[in-house]
């Protein structure tokens, strides 16, 4: 998808129904990728989502030495081959993703001297790169940052016990990784509690290292030990959300194969139950139906409060639920640029002391916007089906970094989307 990007949307979509195919999730495949390239020998991962954020990522680790094959939602690496000399990783690359500082991981666990020059994804207020040097310090290398910009410039990685404050995912994820890469014992202190670092922690178990947690405590043994047994990517429960709230939103419902679900999905099930949306296993498959009867106070959080990354839609929802809805951003300071994109469309929403709330069950009519973050701009797309008349949205290009055709999956479930 082009930077410039435009979805278009027709509004007064009908019921939404789809058999639903759930992808790789893209926060727990970017470190499980980036572990996997660390190894020196061969190995797969699988269930790998086909997004851009992962092809960049790809393209980062080998320019630091990480050979690979990619096809078919699986990546295949053929061990790390580093050189001892100084990365600067293309600006053109990292300035696509906020997790390229994955990409650090490699030269940080032999003390080579690398640069990250800007740093992109979603700009989301308060979230900064503080932990991450933390996590990178930590270790005992010499590190500088300025703005997005990280460099390590020296130092030799060491197991150590050192405190990370972090919330998020790529601070503890890349600590994990350094950790596990190194001959000793680390213990990483306030460490974030998402399940995607659990993922990590798998991950590095089943590559030879000890990685345990205690609360916000980490405790990781390393170094990784040869195998080739391949690691699966967990479902992404962000992706599913979106396209179980874009049929409640219609009245309409979706299925998925239930093994498919596992605890990371149950906050998501959850407020999507508290809206009144039917959730249900039936068999070997797990069902949406109904529209929202009512509204809800949501707060994110870290695991197992609900996800940040699924508020916005969440508030879409909320345009289409009768009654006050109230959303806290408690995850990081502020994630409503789409909101004023959203009060274009005729959407009734005031800010209280912080918090977002939502006059529901106002009709929406359509308009031109422009999108933000791959979740904003997502959100924007949801409302738009339920609008009276044609939405153009610009700037959509970040939808192709979170899911692998949104267009073409609203599509199929009968909605009128096209990019242009």
């Amino acid at each position: 998808m082009s930077t410039s990007a435009t979805l278009y949307v027709q509004g007064g979509t009908p019921a939404l129904q789809g058999s639903l195919h759930i992808p790789g999730s893209k926060n727990s495949a970017m470190p499980l990728l980036t572990l996997a390239a660390l190894q020196a020998q061969p190995v797969t991962v699988r269930q790998v989502p086909n997004i851009s954020d992962i092809t960049h990522l790809l393209e980062l680790l080998a320019y630091a030495g990480s050979r690979a094959i990619n096809q078919a939602q699986q990546v295949t690496f053929q061990g790390l081959h580093l050189e001892t000399r100084p990365y600067a990783f293309p600006v053109a690359l990292s300035s696509q993703l906020r997790g390229a500082i994955y990409a650090l991981a490699l030269p940080a666990s032999r003390g080579i001297h690398a640069r990250l020059e800007s740093i992109g994804g979603d700009v989301i207020g308060s979230r900064s790169f503080a932990p991450h040097m933390r996590a990178l310090a930590g270790f005992g290398l010499h590190i500088r940052g300025e703005g997005n910009a990280v460099a390590i410039t020296g130092g030799h990685p060491r197991p150590n016990e050192f405190s990370i404050d972090d919330k998020g995912i790529t601070a503890t994820s890349l600590a994990i990784m350094i950790a596990a890469s190194l001959d000793g014992e680390s213990i990483v202190k306030d460490a974030s509690m998402e399940t995607e670092c659990d993922d990590v922690l798998a991950a590095a178990r089943h590559f030879g290292a000890q990685a345990e947690r205690e609360g916000r405590t980490l405790i990781i043994k390393g170094p990784f030990q040869s195998t080739d047994t391949p690691i699966n990517v967990p479902g992404d429960h962000l992706v599913w959300g979106t396209y179980a709230i874009a049929a409640a939103m219609t009245g309409g419902s979706t299925s998925c194969e239930a093994a498919l679900i596992d605890h990371r999905f149950a906050p998501v099930i959850e407020a999507l139950r508290s809206f009144g949306i039917n959730v249900a296993r039936e068999g070997e498959r797990l069902k949406t139906s109904g529209r929202p009867l009512r509204p809800v106070v949501l707060e994110t959080g870290m695991y197992p409060k609900f996800p940040s990354d699924l508020l916005p839609q969440m508030m879409a929802l909320a345009v289409s639920a009768p009654g006050t809805s109230v959303f806290k951003e408690s995850h990081y300071g502020a994630r409503f640029d789409h909101v004023p994109e959203m009060k274009k469309m005729g959407a009734r929403i005031s800010m209280v002391e912080g918090d977002v709330h939502i006059h529901g069950a106002t009709p929406v009519i359509g308009a031109q916007l422009e999108g933000a973050g791959i979740r904003e701009t997502t959100a924007l797309a949801l409302l738009a089906l339920t609008a009276q008349g044609p939405s153009v949205i610009r700037k959509a290009a970040s939808v192709a970094r979170g899911y692998e055709d949104l267009a073409q999956t609203l599509c199929r479930m009968g909605a009128a989307v096209h990019l242009g």
